[in-house]
């Protein structure tokens, strides 16, 4: 397993920006930079990454998701047939 994170500079006008940064700012391992830092050059690179707020999501989260919504969608197929 790694602990892999990622640097991100945060896009204005970007609806779904706040949502996708708290996501972020939970579960993975990041570094939020300002745009003026990132056309700067100044990413800091050398510093460690901000560690989750919750922990790390499930690996296998894809899986359980479609599961999740093939059980919906039969319980919708089902309804439709009474």
């Amino acid at each position: 397993k790694y602990d892999l994170g990622i640097h991100v500079c945060p896009r204005k006008h970007f609806v779904e920006s706040d949502f996708l940064l708290r996501g972020l700012k939970q579960h993975g391992f990041n570094k939020i930079i300002t745009r003026d830092e990132m056309e700067l050059g100044k990413w800091r690179l050398n510093e460690e990454l901000i560690s989750p707020l919750l922990g790390a999501l499930p690996e296998d989260g894809d899986v359980k998701s479609a599961l999740k919504i093939i059980e919906i969608a039969k319980l919708f197929n089902e309804e439709d047939c009474l």
